[in-house]
């Protein structure tokens, strides 16, 4: 069984504000696109997004949290919950 890939979009966030008084996301920047398993696991989304540099290779799945729909796949910092950046489907 072969695995569909789909074409992704990551753009990352122009943040304000801070862990008291919550964050809003100022600006949207697009950073590149990446093929992946039409519903692609954790796992594998941490592993693409330190691919492309856009994580640290030290970060972990419990640094994140992460929101997701068919379309749009949000990450947060998982212990300020502040917005990091997003994955759309095309």
């Amino acid at each position: 069984m072969s695995r569909k890939k789909v074409k992704w979009t990551l753009y990352s966030y122009d943040v304000w504000g801070n862990e008291l008084e919550g964050f809003e996301v100022n600006d949207v920047f697009y950073c590149t696109s990446l093929e992946l398993p039409k519903e692609p696991t954790n796992l594998g989304l941490i592993r693409a997004l330190k691919e492309c540099n856009f994580l640290s290779k030290k970060c972990k799945q419990k640094d994140l949290f992460i929101s997701d729909s068919p379309t749009c796949i949000c990450f947060y910092d998982d212990e300020t919950m502040e917005p990091l950046g997003e994955l759309r489907r095309d």
